[in-house]
């Protein structure tokens, strides 16, 4: 029998193909839907910004981009005169007018950004933006409520007073038997910039603005774990006092002291400034805490006033042909606060037990010494061997107080060394002159007149040194010829014009050791005659020509003029002339002013 054939078959499932064509539809319905809406929206709202706009809480859709500026300001102009700020602080509540504050809304830029939107943009952007505006979800970012920050601050600066704390860290206390931790204490700030972010907050919905003044917590720095790592250390040194020793003395450094030289980095005292008082919050957190190095070199410092002290070079004198040294020398101490703290920061880096059983708690102070340049090692390396030059002057008759400050300024240069090079300024070594340095009142030409004061009678000492310079070669830097002609001054040379002035700081004499060894300078006050000698190495010298007059005579009532010549002579040649015009005034032009 014959098979019966099955002749059935079957169709490709259409269900995928009717789907695409369907999202087809609907994708063209949409987008014919979204341009007739757009047509819609244009025509309706040609000029005008599309429904559903807002800024501050105000609805602006409908208006044009002049109406809607106008009523951002009106409504700003209103809140600015009619609002005031209000602040609740825990004591009381501070009030503030928004006009005070210069209060105000952005209000052109919002208007240009609203109007921009749904305007802008491909065809699926502006119908994305408009269904934004519609639902309330887009908000400008150019909407901006301003104000002066810094009078709410100087309205609150009382109340930051009150408000902010410091924080208290948590410490070692160390007792007569033991050492014990204290509990932290965190501080607290006023941040005025949530303060001010909740008035800004207010203001831009229009809203009375009644906020509550923000603060912070900040916490300690200090790790409680930290201090217990060295409790029991400290306690060591209770009993056990840390000893410094330097030479024959020693300082004994307490426990109480030792635990105070533990640092972290807590926040700094609250600042003066209300800036940094409240606005700006500062971010803080914990790190670890040890002994602090620079609060150890504080301690070390109080301790360097008792060790530190200046090198001073050794005076010295002239011993028949040769300077000898007839005050001794001193080295200059020097206490290495940070050299020490390092010594100190090992010791403290043990711990307790090895404490008590290396007995190590005494530390040599670590101390730099500076040799004096001048002493008995170095005197024979001075070049001071002979006599360079030696300048006179006279001044018999002088009055009881001129001879008291011709004395003591003279022993202000018994024993000067000059370095080679060194400039020798007459003012910066004669120091202070007054009654309590030892002078009196004698009279001295000052400007236009004569008058007494104190340490008149000094112009013959330097006169007297700047004899000793010429006669020695030494370059003169600066130098000052008296007003008027002082008979003084004259002798030896018989016409005056070898002299000069000193009123330091504004009158100096000023010469230089152009040498290559030092020189020392000796003085010699024998009644009414004074003596400058210079020592040193010489290769040169000086001789004096004059002075000659110029114009004038002795006369010292009357104008004069003098001249003198100072020769350098080397090797017996001359190698230099310098050449010293005097002019001087009549005595008359200077009346005596008690």
């Amino acid at each position: 029998m014959k098979k019966k054939e099955d002749f059935s078959f079957s169709l490709p499932y259409s269900d995928d193909i009717d789907h695409r064509h369907w999202f087809i539809i609907i994708g063209l319905v949409l987008l014919l839907g979204g341009f007739f809406t757009l047509g819609v929206m244009r025509v309706a709202y040609r000029g005008k910004i599309l429904p559903g706009a807002q800024a501050y809480g105000i609805y602006l859709g409908g208006l044009t981009k002049e109406e809607g500026v106008q009523l951002i300001d009106s409504m700003s102009k209103k809140y600015r005169e009619g609002q005031t700020v209000t602040i609740t602080t825990p004591d009381k509540k501070i009030a503030i007018k928004a006009l005070d504050l210069s209060l105000t809304h952005t209000s052109s830029p919002v208007i240009d950004e609203l109007y921009a939107t749904g305007r802008q943009g491909w065809i699926n952007q502006q119908l994305w933006d408009e269904f934004l505006l519609l639902i309330g979800a887009t908000s400008p970012r150019s909407a901006q409520v301003q104000f002066d920050g810094a009078k709410v601050a100087q309205a609150l600066s009382t109340e930051m007073d009150t408000v902010n704390t410091v924080v208290v860290d948590p410490r070692l206390a160390v007792s007569n038997e033991s050492v014990t931790i204290t509990e932290a204490q965190p501080g607290t700030r006023v941040s005025l910039s949530k303060t001010l972010g909740e008035i800004q907050a207010a203001a831009g919905r229009f809203e009375q603005a009644h906020v509550r003044l923000q603060t912070y917590t900040i916490e300690s720095g200090v790790q409680t774990s930290d201090l217990a790592a060295k409790q029991s250390r400290i306690a060591y040194f209770v009993k056990n006092p840390l000893k410094l020793t330097y030479d024959t003395r020693s300082w004994e450094i307490s426990a109480q002291d030792i635990a105070s030289w533990i640092g972290s980095s807590s926040p700094p005292p609250l600042s003066t400034d209300i800036l940094h008082r409240a606005y700006l919050d500062p971010s803080y957190t914990n790190t670890r805490t040890g002994f602090s190095k620079s609060r150890i070199e504080e301690t070390l410092n109080q301790i360097a006033g008792q060790i530190n002290q200046t090198a001073v070079d050794a005076k010295l004198t002239i011993s028949g042909e040769r300077a000898t040294v007839f005050q001794q020398s001193r080295d200059g101490l020097a206490l290495d606060a940070a050299a020490t703290a390092d010594k100190i920061l090992e010791q403290l880096s043990l711990d307790s037990r090895t404490l008590a059983l290396s007995d190590t708690a005494t530390i040599p102070l670590v101390v730099s010494v500076t040799k004096a340049d001048i002493s008995d090692e170095t005197i024979d390396r001075l070049g001071i061997k002979e006599l360079l030059s030696e300048g006179v002057s006279y001044f018999p008759g002088s009055p009881a107080n001129r001879l008291q400050n011709i004395r003591q300024g003279t022993a202000r240069y018994e024993g000067v060394l000059l370095k080679p090079g060194q400039v020798f300024s007459f003012g910066e070594l004669l120091g202070e002159v007054g009654p309590e340095t030892g002078y009196a009142p004698g009279l001295i030409i000052l400007g236009d007149h004569e008058e007494k004061a104190y340490g008149g009678g000094l112009c013959q000492v330097s006169s007297t040194a700047f004899r000793a310079a010429l006669l020695a070669g030494l370059p003169i830097l600066e130098r000052t010829n008296h007003a008027f002609a002082v008979s003084y001054y004259t002798a030896p040379f018989g016409v005056p014009g070898v002299d000069a002035t000193i009123y330091y700081p504004q009158v100096d004499f000023k010469f230089k050791n152009d040498t290559d060894n030092y020189i020392l300078i000796q003085t010699e006050l024998r009644g009414t005659t004074l003596k400058f000698r210079f020592y040193g190495t010489k290769k040169k010298s000086g001789i004096i020509r004059g002075p000659f007059f110029i114009s004038g005579s002795n006369d010292a009532n009357a104008p004069s003029r003098t001249v003198f010549y100072r020769d350098v002579i080397v090797d017996g040649q001359v190698t230099k002339t310098d050449t010293f015009y005097t002019n001087y005034k009549s005595a008359l032009d200077f009346p005596i002013v008690d």
